[in-house]
């Protein structure tokens, strides 16, 4: 593995939480990512968050949470963004009490 570069030229990683109006992590809840080609499938579902292997690029991040609204934002991540931290880019998307 000497010379692996992780991620790979032009890739992020992509970490996505879900969490309350407070902060709280919501544990398990669902989260899809798509980019102008569609659904992205994740690359690891923790408990607490959603791994996903991404280029460069304009996403829509949808989350769902039982007695929670759903709630879908748009990012737009750069291979460089997070490039110094195992979770890659983090992002967090707020639910609320429906």
């Amino acid at each position: 593995l000497d010379g692996l570069q992780w991620p790979p030229d032009g890739s992020l990683l992509c970490t996505v939480y879900a969490t309350t109006e407070h902060g709280g992590i919501l544990p398990g809840a669902k989260i899809q990512l798509a980019g102008k080609d569609g659904p992205i499938e994740p690359l690891i579902i923790k408990e607490d968050g959603t791994v996903f292997l991404v280029e460069s690029g304009v996403y829509s991040i949808q989350a769902t949470y039982p007695g929670f609204t759903s709630e879908t934002i748009q990012v737009s991540l750069d291979a460089d963004d997070g490039n110094k931290d195992p979770e890659g880019k983090v992002v967090f998307i707020e639910l609320r009490k429906g």
